[in-house]
């Protein structure tokens, strides 16, 4: 290493404190149990779990404030600020709803853990040098990943008490947090080995495909299934080498002709169909699949709420004006299992408006990296664009990003801290 290489190491950040709030914030995403689910455990008193997530944000927040103050003082940071300005502002529209929010606490809480997530993205932007750094931060967030599905499958076999990957209770993870995560893991294996080849990726791909997609089919999960399978062969499609999908088509064709021959009637298939049916199914009847899982229901309220106040919302993570509404033969701060109406009823149209700021920021950061005929920043606009079609199908039915922070936040702000800073950089190059 020659003195040039020495001083600009020195000037870089260090990316460990990124990679311990990776962690931390992923995996304290523990919930106590529903009071209505019987049997049920809780891996700790609620209390402890919750002293635990408020130490576990105090740390993040003071961290990443730290590191956020040292690049800022390396590096000229006016440009990347500006870029984060709309969520910036989506964030102080969500502090600033706590005083008119029923449930002030809540809405502190969930505003300031989304602001974590901000400084996070914001660290990541400014820390950002190469596709190296790229490399090693989807390699840690793999491996957080992988943790995730690991833990909750081992403890779904020796704890059941938990009720981990349960849909009858909150347990260890809920259901909606550990399948996205699964999702969201397979997808950024699949793609770091397809697009970049990098070599972690390749070893990682086939112990960690089989346990998401096993994650992913406990859980129950049609959506995150869904999506993995569609998103998944479209990657594939996109990506992969041509010689190689032709050998796959090839192979499948030859696969299809044989079993044809081995079972004309097709009755291994039709049975097949049957189970599939029933795990789209999951017991429920035809006029509940209908209706979504009860969601056509949720929404009707939501929308009713929203009317009461639609330019300023009921404060950030408050769905009602007295914080409680009766949805499921139980009243309570639901959330609106939408990523749109969760944003609308809860900061209003102002909220969306902002919001959809920063959207466009990411939009623009897509487009000029398309533009680029350098291949390192094109390659991380498609990885992009495959997770924001992700978010766009997970949002129709969950409250995503603004919901509680999970894995699948934690990725987005990720996703969105690389895509500012492989914009910047692509243009200044």
């Amino acid at each position: 290493m020659n003195r040039q290489q020495e001083l600009e190491s020195t000037k870089r950040a260090p990316f460990w404190p990124l990679y311990v709030s990776i962690f931390l914030l992923m995996v304290t995403s523990v919930s106590a149990p529903l009071e209505s689910a019987s049997g049920t455990q809780s891996i700790l008193p609620a209390s402890q779990l919750t002293k635990i997530k408020l130490v576990t944000r105090a740390f993040c927040a003071t961290t990443l404030l730290g590191l956020a103050f040292v690049v800022s003082y390396r590096k000229n940071a006016v440009p990347i600020l500006l870029r984060f300005a709309p969520i910036i502002a989506f964030c102080l529209w969500g502090l600033l709803s706590i005083s008119w929010s029923a449930l002030p606490r809540i809405s502190l809480n969930q505003a300031g853990s989304f602001g974590i997530l901000i400084v996070f993205a914001f660290v990541i932007a400014m820390a950002w040098e190469s596709e190296e750094d790229t490399k090693r931060l989807l390699c840690f967030l793999s491996l957080a990943l992988l943790f995730i599905s690991i833990m909750l499958l081992a403890l779904r076999v020796a704890a059941p008490q938990y009720g981990a990957l349960t849909r009858d209770a909150d347990g260890l993870l809920h259901t909606t947090f550990g399948s996205s995560a699964a999702s969201l893991g397979f997808l950024i294996g699949l793609m770091s080995t397809l697009i970049w080849g990098w070599p972690w990726a390749q070893k990682m791909i086939w112990l960690s495909a089989p346990i998401h997609i096993a994650t992913i089919l406990v859980s129950g999960s049609r959506m995150s299934l869904a999506l993995t399978v569609v998103l998944g062969t479209l990657a594939i499609i996109l990506f992969c080498r041509r010689e190689t999908l032709a050998v796959l088509v090839l192979a499948c064709g030859l696969i299809g002709t044989s079993y044809l021959m081995i079972d004309p009637g097709a009755d291994v298939f039709e049975k097949g169909l049957d189970k599939v049916g029933i795990f789209v199914g999951q017991g429920q009847t035809s006029s509940q699949l209908k209706t979504l899982s009860g969601r056509t229901e949720m929404w009707n309220v939501m929308m009713n709420s929203h009317q009461q106040a639609p330019w300023k919302g009921h404060g950030y993570f408050c769905t009602s004006e007295s914080g409680q509404v009766y949805v499921w033969y139980k009243w309570g701060n639901w959330t609106a299992h939408n990523m749109w109406l969760q944003l609308l009823v809860t900061t209003g149209w102002i909220g969306v408006a902002i919001f959809s700021g920063h959207l466009v920021v990411l939009g623009q950061s897509l487009a000029c990296v398309a533009n680029k005929t350098n291949q390192a920043p094109r390659r991380f606009g498609m990885f992009t664009l495959i997770l924001l079609l992700w978010y766009l199908g997970w949002g129709l039915l969950n409250e995503s990003i603004f919901g509680p922070t999970g894995p699948d936040g934690v990725v987005f702000f990720v996703t969105s801290g690389l895509c500012i800073a492989v914009s910047l950089k692509s243009n200044r190059g």
